[in-house]
């Protein structure tokens, strides 16, 4: 039997078709699966699905081929209500912060894993992995709140004990690959507040940032945004706002000109801490714009 090569190609291209409808069924069964799974079995899935979409990526053409990701990301946004002491609380912080970085590849891969087909049913490039609802008890009060200094100090000297010999931000920012935890505070609730909500997400790094490397782009204040953000500092690091691929930073209060430009604009896999408090919080909108957030089928 003789094949053309225009015989091949399309025998191929419709291979290609068969196998993406084949998983646009199988997604719709395993994300009824995701949105009922417990909370540690939907974030061993969320892993397994990352790790297997960023390996299963092949290119179709040559030059400026396509790149093609078939496997979908099955992943749900889990809610966390927690009490107890302001120690037990930032550690519920901390662990879902390392879990959230464990799922997406602890920065491990180089392209943007989110990129190419959508995964969600949308653009986003970051994936909300919690909503943490403190409760307050104990020590942890409206009065006496979980400060940025304490929060800091709490993920940059407590050991995570699923990783041998690294405390929290070590893991992050040097366990993988390079990574960044940043969080974003309203003016007017500057910590972590009991009854308050708090997104913690996972942004991929983009593959073109406008201000990605420079102090100017870091250092303007977010004023029309009501809100500060800020870097945690890895131990030894230089009294420089940074971000760069080095993967270090410096607290900062301080942000960008503009929330979208930040949400939009990385060179590093990050970590987001955000506070969603209220319906008109512009950085809860904001997360929302930008970051997918599942907890259902319906993505809703």
């Amino acid at each position: 039997m003789i094949r053309t090569k225009k015989g091949m190609t399309m025998g191929f291209l419709v291979s290609i078709v068969i196998t993406l409808v084949a998983f646009v069924l199988i997604s719709g069964t395993l994300y009824r699966f995701v949105s009922k799974a417990d909370d540690k079995a939907a974030e061993n899935l969320c892993q397994q699905s990352v790790a297997f979409r960023a390996a299963s990526t092949f290119r179709i053409g040559s030059g400026d081929a396509t790149e093609v990701k078939l496997s979908p990301v099955l992943c749900k946004t889990i809610d966390k209500e927690v009490s107890g002491s302001k120690e037990e609380v930032m550690k519920t912080f901390a662990d879902s912060i390392a879990r959230c970085w464990w799922m997406f590849g602890e920065g491990r891969y180089e392209e943007n894993v989110f990129q190419t087909l959508d995964v969600f049913g949308s653009d986003a490039q970051c994936f909300q992995c919690y909503m943490v609802l403190p409760k307050a008890e104990g020590d942890f009060q409206a009065n006496n709140p979980i400060t940025i200094e304490e929060f800091n100090q709490f993920l940059r000297k407590t050991p995570y004990e699923k990783v041998k010999d690294q405390t929290y931000l070590g893991y992050i920012q040097s366990h993988g690959g390079p990574g960044v935890v940043m969080s974003l505070w309203t003016d007017e609730h500057n910590a972590i507040y009991p009854q308050y909500g708090y997104g913690i997400a996972y942004k991929a790094k983009a593959t073109d940032c406008k201000f990605c490397g420079t102090e100017a782009g870091v250092g303007a204040a977010l004023v029309a945004a009501g809100a500060i953000s800020w870097f945690i500092p890895p131990i030894g690091a230089a009294t420089t706002i940074i971000l760069a691929s080095t993967g270090t930073g410096l607290l900062a209060h301080g942000g960008y000109n503009k929330i979208d430009d930040f949400f939009s604009n990385t060179d590093l896999d990050m970590i987001y801490v955000v506070d969603i408090h209220g319906q008109d919080s512009k950085l809860k909108r904001a997360l929302e714009s930008h970051c997918t957030v599942l907890k259902d089928t319906a993505g809703n």
